[in-house]
C-alpha cells in the first residue's frame, strides 16, 4: 500500500518446522482440499511487521473533517478511494493508524470535504483472474503460527493494494482463526510475484489446515508520479549450508532521469523452490532517501521456509518524496 509510514529494516525469515499445504483455489474465495497437519519439529521465530510511513499533503480546508468508521474487508485504498482523497492526505490526517492493524469499528478522519469516488483506483469491471499458491504455515517456539502464500501477477499491468485472508480451519472446514496478509511492497509489476503472509499469535489453534481466500487487488494508480524508477545490479550471491539460506549484495540506483529524490526504497528478495513455489522472503529498507542518480548497496538474507532454495530473484521500489 502506497504512502505507508517508514519502517525498520524488514525481513521474514524463518525455517520451517511443519507446514500446511492447501491447494490454490481457481479463483478468489474458492473453497480448496486441504492436507493433514504435520508436527512441529523446530522453532522459527514470528515476524513482526510494523511499517510506517510520514506524508505531508496540503489538506482542503475542512472546519469539521468527515470521519469514516472502518467496516469488515475494507482497506486505507478502498476507504481513500470511496471519498476521493489521496493515501498521502488520508495518511497525512490519521498519522497514528498501522494500515496493517486496520480493525472494525476504528475512525478515521478524511481529509477535505466528501468528494466522487477515484474510479481509477477501484477495481476494473472484468476482475483480473490471480491465484493463490499453497498456504505453509510454520509453528513458533511460543505457540505462535506463522503462514505464508504467493500472488503471480498474470496481467500486463502492474497491481497495487494487494491483500488477502489467511483462514485457519479444523478438520469439518470450520475457521478457527482468520487474519488479513498484505504485500510487503506496495506494487505487483506484470509477471512477477508477491508473497503474502501473516502471524497468528499463541496460542494459535490447533488447526487442520489452513487457506488463502479473498484476495484484493488494484491496476496500479499514475505510477510514473509516485513511483521513481531503479536499477538493481547483483554484486555476489552466497548459497547457505543445504542451501537453507541465500544471501545476495548489491546496489540500487535511482535512475538519472528520476523526476526527483526518493522518499522510502525497498529491496525485496524472494526465494522459490525446485518447483517454482516461493518458500520465504526478506525486505531491506534504504537507511537515507536518495536523489537521481544516487547509489545505495544492500545485502539481503533470506531464509527458506523448507525445501532448498533454488533461486532468488529481487524486486525494488522507491516511493516518490512529496512535492514541497
Amino acid at each position: 500500500m502506497p504512502a505507508l509510514r517508514r519502517w525498520t529494516t524488514l525481513g521474514l525469515l524463518w525455517t520451517l518446522a511443519a507446514c500446511v499445504e492447501v491447494a490454490a483455489p481457481a479463483s478468489p474465495g474458492a473453497t480448496a482440499t486441504l492436507l493433514p497437519w504435520q508436527p512441529p519439529t523446530s522453532t522459527p521465530s514470528a515476524p513482526r511487521l510494523q511499517p510506517t510511513q510520514e506524508a505531508t499533503v496540503e489538506l482542503a480546508p475542512s472546519p469539521t473533517p468527515l470521519t469514516h468508521i472502518v467496516q469488515a474487508r475494507e482497506t486505507l485504498l478502498t476507504i481513500a478511494a470511496q471519498y476521493g482523497v489521496t493515501l498521502d492526505a488520508l495518511l497525512a490526517l490519521n498519522p497514528d493508524v498501522n494500515p496493517n492493524l486496520l480493525s472494525i469499528g476504528q475512525a478515521l478522519l478524511i481529509p477535505g470535504p466528501g468528494g466522487e469516488p477515484i474510479t481509477s483506483l477501484l477495481p476494473s469491471a472484468t476482475p483480473i483472474p490471480l491465484d493463490f499458491a499453497p498456504v505453509r504455515c510454520t509453528p513458533t517456539a511460543t505457540g505462535g503460527l506463522t503462514c505464508l502464500t504467493s500472488v503471480r501477477n498474470p496481467s500486463q499491468e502492474t497491481l497495487e493494494g494487494l491483500s488477502a485472508r489467511i483462514e485457519l480451519v479444523d478438520s469439518e472446514d470450520k475457521v478457527l482463526a482468520s487474519a488479513d496478509a498484505f504485500a510487503p511492497l506496495n506494487l505487483l509489476p506484470a509477471g512477477e510475484v508477491m508473497p503474502l503472509a501473516v502471524y497468528f499469535p499463541p496460542p494459535a489453534p490447533a488447526a487442520s489446515g489452513a487457506r488463502a481466500v479473498d484476495l484484493d487487488a488494484f491496476p496500479a494508480n499514475q505510477v510514473e508520479d509516485r513511483f521513481r524508477p531503479l536499477t538493481i545490479e547483483t554484486d555476489d550471491e552466497t548459497r547457505g549450508a543445504h542451501a537453507g539460506s541465500w544471501t545476495v549484495r548489491g546496489t540500487v540506483q535511482v535512475r538519472s532521469d528520476a523526476g526527483g529524490p526518493t522518499a522510502r526504497l525497498l529491496v525485496m528478495a524472494v526465494a522459490f523452490g525446485a518447483q517454482d513455489e516461493v518458500v520465504g522472503y526478506a525486505v531491506w529498507e534504504s537507511p537515507e532517501a536518495l536523489g537521481p542518480g544516487e547509489t545505495v548497496h544492500f545485502v539481503i538474507t533470506v531464509v527458506s521456509l523448507g525445501s532448498p532454495i533454488e533461486r532468488v530473484r529481487l524486486l525494488a521500489e522507491a516511493l516518490a518524496a512529496p512535492s514541497p
